[in-house]
């Protein structure tokens, strides 16, 4: 029977092997399921891990850590290898998780559609879903310039302009001018498990410290207010990712 035991640095190069057989060469996935042990702190920092270790063979693991930008729930993974699944393994180890994790915040996962065994797991377990996230592609090489024209000519007609990040950087005070449309549309898209409480200052922050990119972003002003937003992040695989977008109530 496998024990139940703490994780220890020597482990990380196995565990890491250990997501790329489960997961094979979806990267996203590989690098959501972090792994090790850190102390908690004032900021609300936590991470631990724990190994399911069967005679010496490393056969799954499950983390529980907290993240102070969304500090209301306890963030959980748990994998384990396929040829020892169904054993309970998974469930030993959420179980000792949580019995080992601080505060009583609630557990919030992610799983894959196509993943059965992780529905099936988090079903099993009491989990209900909060959220749905897709990850699509979006081609660049059809531009239908034919309804972008369209769109922009009703936007025109509205009152609305549509201007690249950058241009609204340039302006004294730009990003801070962005911070309350950031603010509210991020909000209302996490309700579940909404971010830390944060005022003009914190926002504007996050922008500075998280960039998007100024030429690949954009902005609609409204009587000169940013109304609405699609932001773009530079990313080394894919060139860019959609992030922060939406548009104000209203």
């Amino acid at each position: 029977m496998a024990q139940i035991r703490d994780y220890r640095p020597e482990d990380a190069p196995t565990l890491q092997d250990l997501l790329r057989q489960i997961w094979g060469q979806d990267t996203w996935t590989v690098q959501y399921y972090r792994f090790g042990a850190s102390a908690p702190t004032a900021q609300g920092g936590f991470l631990r891990t724990l190994v399911a270790d069967e005679g010496g063979t490393l056969v799954g693991f499950g983390s529980a850590w907290t993240n102070p930008f969304h500090p209301h729930a306890l963030y959980v993974g748990i994998n384990v290898h396929p040829r020892f699944g169904r054993r309970g393994l998974g469930t030993r180890l959420l179980m000792a998780l949580a019995q080992r994790s601080p505060g009583r915040l609630p557990l919030q996962g992610s799983t894959w559609e196509h993943s059965e065994s992780g529905m099936r797991f988090a079903r099993r377990h009491g989990f209900t879903e909060v959220r749905r996230t897709w990850e699509p592609e979006l081609p660049l090489g059809d531009p239908q310039e034919d309804l972008h024209a369209d769109c922009e000519s009703r936007c025109a007609a509205l009152g609305y302009a549509i201007v690249p990040l950058a241009d609204l950087q340039a302006a004294a005070d730009g990003l801070r001018q962005l911070a309350p449309l950031l603010a509210e549309v991020y909000t209302a898209t996490h309700g579940p498990n909404p971010p830390r409480t944060m005022d003009a200052d914190g926002w504007t922050d996050l922008l500075r410290r998280d960039p998007p990119d100024p030429e690949a972003s954009f902005i609609a002003l409204r009587h000169g207010r940013p109304v609405a937003m699609s932001a773009a992040h530079p990313d080394p695989d894919a060139g860019l990712i959609l992030s922060w977008r939406g548009v104000a109530a209203g």
